[in-house]
């Protein structure tokens, strides 16, 4: 599955939704299912980014559940 089909997916099932970046919606907030993605800039400061880092327990809970109920 594309990036773009499974934001829609993610988007269609409510669990997600568009600002400038795709953001999940209050109830699935800090339950662990994702992080944001931390690095360190040209300066050496510390920065996290915007963009969804879907951990194991965000992709076993509902990335895979989802897939297998869509086929």
């Amino acid at each position: 599955m594309s990036v773009q089909g499974l934001n829609k997916l993610l988007h269609e099932n409510n669990i997600q939704y568009r600002r400038d970046s795709w953001l999940l919606y209050q109830k699935y907030q800090n339950r662990g299912y994702t992080k944001t993605h931390a690095y360190i800039d040209e300066r050496g400061q510390p920065k996290t980014s915007l963009h969804k880092v879907w951990i194991k327990k965000g992709r076993e809970f509902f990335i895979h559940e989802m897939i297998k109920e869509e086929r």
